[in-house]
């Protein structure tokens, strides 16, 4: 693991490794004057002349060629120490490298850089020097950027760590990231526990979490498909999911009744999707009944992906007093051991410069990855990910 203690300087690392380079031509330059002068000594040692010149090709070579990682994962200051952790977190590394040939590469944040400006500074580094495509930021107590705070919730933003070109890729009003359209040029994903729950409750949590990622990497159902929403939310939202698909066996709902949605719930699904009215941890789907889509329901949702559009759905609580407190669908990723990837936030909001979500549901379905899906794509700042970056359907 790799710990950085100069940050502001991105050329230090290659100031160090030209240091040894010029070393070594310094130490090659006097051995090739003492041969020159010493003619038996150079006709006899030819052959490690040649030997020299292709070490030194090697090392040329080594060090102007960039690092393939793929991934980065961050463990935040009270996780990174954590051994039982470590342990789940390499397993997955090495099932990720067995299955999709990805390399990743695991960064310590320590107390001193946990700022979401300074995590953006590691990551743009590693962009460029290791040419990464993918980040999964582990720890709720990471430093996030937000994006809009309402009465008692709050929705982080990705969009800082997402983009290259530092605090100029993105703008800020009263110290929140505006959302709005952006190319993604690194795919974030979060891993984010219920804030209110004990230590030993998160760890145990998060080790189940990268023990599912590594044991079930075989997803081959692309049966069943879930659409429930709210149609007074938009009237137009029915034409917007019914094209999302190209698939016959997509269950679409509106307005549905309690009995339905328990009915749904009760099934195994490839996707599922609600829509409507929603804050952190709720989402009405029939006002007139008052049915409501929450995260009880998705702690025993039997799918690999959910997906949930609606303001502040990609969120949490914050001020919350009592003792009990709900869990954000955001956490269910580290409670529901079915759940693999999650899209939250304004999923169906139309922007002409936006790659709208239908554009990718089928990729998604072809077998690619979810970062492959996204990745150089245009979407909505309001759009944050949770899971697994390399989760994908069998093809």
């Amino acid at each position: 693991m790799d710990i950085y203690h100069d940050l502001m300087s991105i050329t230090r690392w290659f100031y160090g490794k030209k240091q040894i380079f010029h070393l070594i031509l310094t130490i090659m330059s006097v051995f090739l004057f003492l041969t020159m002068i010493a003619p038996p000594i150079l006709s006899t040692n030819t052959n490690i002349q040649n030997n020299k010149f292709k070490i030194i090709e090697v090392i040329t070579n080594t060090l102007q060629k960039p690092t393939q990682i793929d991934m980065l994962l961050f463990l935040s200051p009270q996780y990174q120490n954590d051994s039982e952790i470590l342990f789940s977190i390499n397993n997955y590394i090495a099932t990720v490298k067995q299955d999709v040939n990805w390399t990743v590469k695991i960064i310590p944040i320590l107390n001193k850089q946990n700022q979401y400006n300074t995590i953006d500074k590691i990551i743009e580094q590693h962009y460029y020097n290791d040419t990464i495509k993918a980040c999964l930021m582990v720890g709720e107590d990471l430093n996030t950027a937000s994006s809009g705070q309402y009465m008692n919730m709050e929705k982080p933003s990705i969009m800082p760590w997402a983009t290259l070109g530092g605090n100029k890729s993105y703008e800020t009003k009263n110290q929140h990231i505006i959302s709005k359209t952006y190319t993604i040029d690194i795919f974030i994903s979060l891993l984010y526990p219920n804030q209110y729950l004990s230590y030993e409750t998160k760890k145990t949590q998060i080790i189940n979490t990268f023990n599912t990622f590594s044991n079930q990497r075989k997803h081959t159902d692309k049966s069943s498909i879930s659409i429930l929403e709210s149609r007074s939310k938009d009237t137009q939202s029915t034409d917007f999911y019914k094209t999302m698909f190209n698939q016959s066996t997509v269950q679409h709902m509106e307005n549905p009744s309690k009995i339905k949605l328990a009915i749904s719930t009760q099934k195994t699904h490839t996707m599922y999707f609600v829509r409507g009215h929603s804050n952190p941890s709720e989402t009405i789907l029939n006002e007139q009944e008052n049915t409501r889509f929450t995260s009880k329901h998705l702690k025993s949702l039997n799918t690999p992906l959910f997906a949930a559009d609606g303001c502040y759905v990609n969120g949490y609580w914050i001020n919350q007093n009592n003792t009990n407190q709900k869990s954000s669908y955001g956490n269910i990723v580290c409670e529901n051991q079915n759940i693999h990837i999650m899209i939250l936030g304004l999923i169906s909001q139309k922007e002409k410069s936006t790659q709208q979500t239908q554009n990718t549901i089928n990729d998604i379905l072809s077998g690619k990855t979810i970062t492959s899906t996204f990745l150089n794509s245009t979407t909505m700042g309001d759009l944050v990910f949770y899971g697994d970056p390399t989760f994908h359907y069998s093809s």
